[in-house]
């Protein structure tokens, strides 16, 4: 931090990264309900 400014180095090296692990993140799903039934995915 310099002057109340954060400083951000970017690599231009798309395989300079890490992994999130996301194994323990939750899932969302939306549902459309459509008449009495649900469906998952409306738009297939």
């Amino acid at each position: 931090m310099d002057g109340g400014q954060v400083d951000i180095h970017l690599s231009d090296d798309p395989f300079d990264c890490w992994r999130i692990d996301v194994s323990t993140a939750p899932l969302l799903v939306t549902l459309c309900k459509v008449s009495l039934l649900l469906s998952d995915d409306p738009h297939t």
